[in-house]
């Protein structure tokens, strides 16, 4: 087996699906990964109220295109789960409910791809 950084390339392949799946726990369970503050201080952010009366609400278009396509929002969700049956899943659950809200997906990081190719239905989303 071929040697990556002096580490043999299934270890290197399990630290990255290990990794992979630290990132689900962080949002599954909250005590697992504290941040250190025990905040994301997003209580911290305020919005200034600035109404416009004058619009009406059905005149608003949020719409924008990107790369060729119409997105209802200039929003994207960006995936960091892939490489695990269960960030799989999620990655799917994911480009479905984008799909039905015309909004964009991120893959994220492909390196486990690079180091597993039989995971590359994991990033193969559009499909769906």
């Amino acid at each position: 087996m071929a040697e990556i950084n002096g580490g043999s390339q299934a270890a290197d392949q399990h630290n990255i699906a290990e990794r992979k799946a630290q990132h689900l726990d962080i949002c599954i369970d909250q005590n697992k990964y504290q941040v250190e503050s025990g905040s994301t201080r997003l209580n911290e952010v305020h919005f200034i109220h600035n109404a416009l009366p004058e619009l009406d609400v059905n005149q608003i278009d949020t719409s924008t295109e990107f790369l060729g396509n119409r997105m209802s929002l200039p929003f994207f969700i960006s995936s960091m789960t892939g490489g695990s049956e269960h960030g799989f899943r999620i990655n799917k659950e994911l480009a479905l409910a984008a799909q039905a809200e015309k909004i964009g997906v991120g893959m994220g990081s492909i390196r486990i791809l690079l180091r597993q190719p039989e995971v590359f239905e994991h990033f193969t989303l559009r499909k769906l």
